[in-house]
C-alpha cells in the first residue's frame, strides 16, 4: 500500500513536515539513518513565529515553559554597550526570543507527532530513488539496520536531510555558495563571575574582528560562540578547551569564567541555498535547501517554516486542488532563502569586520540607528520572523481593502478579553480561516470545505489589538491560510471564490 509521503531526515524541520501533513489526515513514513535524535542543544533560539506556529499544534505553552525567554540583546563594542534591542517590540504573542535546545525541541515535537500516530524509523536510510514514474509514484530503495533493504511507493517525498542531503543529490540539484574561513566555536558552559547574562543576549566586537555571543539557557548554563580571524582548515579544527572561552572573556573585559563544560564544538559556516526546492514530485526544506551563518537564529526556525508552508499544498492537492500549486512552494520559501542568505550573510560581515575604520563606522551607525524605536521594531521583526511576507506571490489576491493588511502578509493575532480565546485559534483545525469584517453576507461560506468561519465588527472592542487595528474598518474579507498568512484581501465574494477554487476549497 503506498503512503503518501516519504520523509528524510527527523530533524526539527521533517518533524514539523510530518505533524503538518497528518494534521491534514495524510499518511507519512518519518526515517533517518541516525539512531537517537539530537543529544546536544545544536539549535538553540526559538522564534515568534515558530512559537505562532507550536501554538497551532498546542505545543507553544509547553515550548515557553521549557524554555528561557530573552528580552533583550545587548551590542558591544570594545568593551563598550553600542545598542539594545528591545525583543519586547515584537508585534506577537510571544514578544521574546526563546531560549530552548534543539534536543528538547525534538522530544516536544517527537511526542506531538506520536500523539498523531506516528514513530520516527531510525536506522533506515534512504538509497536511492526514482522520481515519478509511470505511475507518477516515487520508488524509493530503503536500507534497514539489519541490512534489508526495502523498495516502496510514494507520492510524494521531503528531503529534511540536512546539509548533506541524499535526496538533493539524488535530484542533481545544485548547491551553490561559499564556505567561510573564519574559525567558529561554541559551548554550553558553566559560567561564573559579576557578568554572566542575564535575560539578555550579548554580543561583542573587537576591532581585530573576533565576535563572541553569548546567552543564558539556564541558571548557571550559558551557549557561548566564538568567531575568529585565525584561519584553520577543516582538518585542523579542534575541539575547543575552556581556556579559549576564557582567553576570549578576557579579552571583552569581562569578569566571567567558564568553570565546565556540557559539550564544546567547532563549526563552519556555510551560505548555499538549493537552485530550487521542488524536481517533480520530490521537495527539499530545512538545511537540505538552505545554509547559512547563524547570525539572527534563523536556520532551524525557517526550516519549520518551510515545512508550513509546503504542508497545506500537498494537503490541498491530495484533496483534489490542481497540483499547480505547488509550484508556489518554490516561489514562496525560495525567496525568502534568497533574502535570508543575504541578510545573514551581510550581518556576518559587519559583525566580523577587520577593518577598524569600518567597524567603527558600523559601531556609529548601529548606536545612532537604535535610537530610534521605528527602525528597532523593524530589527525585532525580522529577527523574529514575523516580517516575511509573500506579497507578489501567484497564489494570493488582493483587491481594495481599508486596512495596512495585505494577501500574503502575515495574520497578526489577538486575543479576546472576554474568554481568553485568539483569533487564529481556528487554525489549530488545520483549516483555512474565513474573517469577515463588518460584512452582512454570510452566504459566502457555502460550499467551501476546509474552512473555519468569524465574523467581526471593526468596533468591537472585546479584542486586544483591537481588531480596527489590525484589519482598519469593513466590509472586508480575509481568508487566512492554514499556514497563518492571508491568502485572500478584498470585498468581491466572487473574486473570494474563484481564489478558493485556486486553492482546492471548492
Amino acid at each position: 500500500m503506498d503512503e503518501e509521503c516519504l520523509i528524510v531526515g527527523a530533524g526539527p524541520t521533517g518533524l514539523a513536515l510530518a505533524i503538518e501533513l497528518r494534521r491534514f489526515g495524510l499518511s507519512v513514513r518519518l526515517i533517518d539513518k541516525a539512531g537517537h535524535p539530537a543529544q546536544w542543544s545544536q539549535a538553540l533560539v526559538v522564534q515568534a513565529r515558530t512559537l505562532e506556529q507550536f501554538d497551532r499544534y498546542g505545543i507553544a505553552d509547553q515550548a515557553v515553559a521549557q524554555g528561557r525567554k530573552i528580552s533583550a540583546a545587548q551590542i558591544w563594542s570594545d568593551a563598550k554597550q553600542i545598542a539594545s534591542l528591545d525583543f519586547g517590540l515584537i508585534p506577537s504573542r510571544f514578544p521574546y526570543l526563546l531560549f530552548l535546545p534543539q534536543n528538547e525541541t525534538e522530544e516536544l515535537l517527537t511526542t506531538k507527532l506520536q500523539s498523531l500516530g506516528v514513530e520516527i524509523e531510525r536506522e533506515v536510510e534512504l538509497i536511492s530513488f526514482e522520481n515519478a514514474g509511470d505511475d507518477n509514484r516515487i520508488r524509493a530503495t530503503l536500507r534497514h539496520a539489519d541490512g534489508r533493504e526495502e523498495r516502496a511507493r510514494f507520492r510524494w517525498m521531503a528531503g529534511c536531510d540536512g546539509a548533506h542531503s541524499t535526496v538533493r543529490s539524488g535530484m542533481d540539484v545544485a548547491f551553490e555558495g561559499t564556505t567561510s574561513r573564519l574559525d567558529f566555536q561554541l559551548g554550553d558552559l558553566r559560567l561564573a563571575g559579576q557578568d554572566v547574562p542575564g535575560d539578555e543576549l550579548q554580543v561583542h566586537l573587537h576591532p581585530g574582528g573576533d565576535v563572541l555571543a553569548m546567552g543564558r539557557l539556564r541558571d548557571g548554563i550559558c551557549r557561548v560562540v566564538l568567531a575568529s580571524h585565525r584561519q584553520q582548515t577543516f582538518d585542523q579544527r579542534r575541539v575547543p578547551d575552556l581556556q579559549d572561552f576564557n582567553t576570549a572573556f578576557k579579552q571583552s573585559g569581562l569578569g566571567i569564567v567558564a568553570e565546565s563544560a556540557i559539550w564544546m564544538a567547532p563549526f563552519s559556516v556555510n551560505q548555499r541555498k538549493a537552485a530550487q526546492y521542488r524536481q517533480g514530485s520530490v521537495f527539499l526544506a530545512g538545511d537540505a535547501a538552505h545554509i547559512h551563518s547563524p547570525v539572527g537564529g534563523q536556520g532551524m526556525n525557517t526550516g519549520i517554516q518551510d515545512a508550513a508552508n509546503l504542508a497545506w499544498k500537498l494537503a490541498a492537492v491530495a484533496k483534489g486542488a490542481d497540483a499547480r500549486l505547488l509550484d508556489s512552494y518554490n516561489e514562496e520559501r525560495g525567496k525568502v532563502g534568497e533574502e535570508l542568505l543575504r541578510g545573514t550573510a551581510r550581518g556576518l560581515r559587519l559583525a566580523t569586520a577587520s577593518n577598524v575604520l569600518l567597524g567603527r563606522m558600523r559601531d556609529l551607525v548601529i548606536h545612532r540607528a537604535t535610537d530610534f524605536q521605528m527602525i528597532q521594531t523593524a530589527m525585532v521583526r525580522t529577527i523574529s520572523e514575523v516580517s516575511i511576507t509573500y506579497r507578489g506571490s501567484s497564489i494570493v489576491r488582493t483587491e481594495v481593502v481599508n486596512g495596512t493588511l495585505r494577501a500574503g502578509d502575515r495574520m497578526p493575532d489577538a486575543v479576546c478579553k472576554e474568554t481568553g480565546h485568539t483569533l487564529l485559534a481556528a487554525l489549530r483545525e488545520a483549516k483555512h480561516l474565513l474573517i469577515t469584517l463588518d460584512y452582512s453576507f454570510p452566504e459566502i461560506t457555502k460550499g467551501l470545505r476546509q474552512v473555519a468561519f468569524v465574523a467581526l465588527n471593526s468596533h468591537a472592542h472585546q479584542w486586544t489589538p483591537s481588531i480596527e487595528r489590525l484589519l482598519g474598518t469593513g466590509p472586508g474579507i480575509y481568508l487566512v491560510r492554514p499556514d497563518g498568512y492571508i491568502g485572500f484581501a478584498g470585498k468581491s465574494t466572487e473574486a473570494l471564490r474563484k481564489h478558493a477554487l485556486e486553492v482546492g476549497l471548492l
